[in-house]
């Protein structure tokens, strides 16, 4: 049975593994429907605009992105590591390449779109890696931190929120100014692993992404591995809860020790939210429902949008006339752009019927 396996020495990402392990999957217990789709009185269709092809730009292996006018900030997967393409000029640019030299990275987070500039942090080295909008210039911030593994980074009013292998909460806020760190939040797990440690919790979510409200005062956590949105206030030196949307949690198999815990993601567990992004006025992500028996390599692209409130309340579910495995919200368009993998990397744009004031 193949399965994504954590393991705590691993700098960021999965890798695959094979175990025979069968066991019963998670049932709900927050008074939710397991099925976030029945949160929402109808589905609707939504079918999107194709606006081009990453394979046109040499963009082969996408795995997110940040839209702003006419530029597309892209993570990709290949040495090229983060790159912008204009869709006026018809070009590409690379921004950061994959490498141990000055101005290279090694392992970097999600690219997530955070007030004027795209963003993301580089795992093994240590720092921020930030790309104002208006220069299109890499700038490194280093991070006083050692605290393993980050995963998602957002900047917020006073600093910046991350996630990552966090024994002392779900959340740190790094306030630079002050030269402060803070935890917040708990890792919300199946009642059959909250005696777990909190490191060994951390790992289970390991797989997870920040969104930032575009005015910075709120923030959203979704994780690819269950059915949980977390929608989080800042308040001065305080991150708040506001709204636990907990449909399912994940299904997973512990060995090791409390040393050096492994967890693995169990072949039948059944998958959630692979990506969200943030208006001021709405939450959107893209939900998968599928597990590894069924889908395969394939469980992460994702059939469904849903659109919240930033109180948690359902906005709308679309049924997507092509799956996706990304998606950006753009402000200047007040559209949804989303990525198509098959045979090529397409981009698509979304006009829904909720139009962002």
């Amino acid at each position: 049975m193949i399965i994504y396996l954590f393991n705590s020495n691993m700098p960021f990402k999965a890798s695959i593994s094979l175990l025979c392990f069968f066991c019963l999957s998670c049932s709900n217990e927050g008074g939710l429907n397991s099925d976030p789709v029945k949160y929402f009185k109808s589905i609707e269709r939504l079918e999107g605009d194709k606006i081009m092809a990453f394979d046109d730009y040499e963009v082969y292996r996408p795995v997110s992105f940040v839209m702003n006018e006419e530029y597309i900030y892209v993570q990709n997967r290949d040495e090229n590591m983060i790159c912008v393409v204009n869709r006026e000029a018809h070009e590409m640019e690379t921004l950061l390449k994959r490498g141990q030299g000055p101005g290279e990275a090694i392992n970097i987070g999600y690219i997530t779109a955070s007030d004027d500039a795209a963003i993301s942090l580089e795992c093994n080295k240590q720092f921020i890696i930030e790309i104002p909008f208006h220069s299109n210039k890499v700038e490194f911030t280093p991070l006083p931190l050692h605290y393993g593994a980050f995963t998602s980074i957002i900047k917020v009013q006073e600093g910046y929120v991350m996630l990552g292998n966090f024994k002392e909460g779900r959340y740190m806020y790094y306030k630079p100014s002050e030269e402060k760190t803070m935890f917040f939040g708990d890792y919300r797990v199946h009642y059959k692993y909250r005696g777990l440690d909190n490191f060994t919790k951390s790992l289970i979510y390991i797989s997870s992404k920040l969104a930032v409200k575009p005015d910075m005062t709120r923030f959203v956590a979704i994780n690819f591995n269950n059915g949980v949105i977390d929608i989080n206030g800042i308040d001065k030196d305080t991150i708040v809860n506001l709204k636990k949307l907990d449909f399912h949690y994940q299904d997973v198999y512990v060995e090791g020790n409390k040393d050096i815990p492994r967890v693995s993601i169990i072949r039948s567990n059944k998958n959630g939210f692979f990506d969200v992004a943030a208006s001021d006025e709405h939450i959107y992500a893209i939900y998968s429902g599928k597990s590894f028996e069924e889908a395969g390599i394939m469980l992460d692209h994702c059939d469904y949008l849903m659109v919240f409130d930033w109180d948690g309340n359902p906005a709308g579910c679309y049924k997507l006339n092509a799956p996706l495995y990304a998606i950006s919200y753009s402000i200047q368009e007040k559209a949804l752009f989303g990525i198509h993998l098959g045979e090529e990397a397409i981009l698509y744009k979304y006009k829904l019927s909720l139009q962002d004031n």
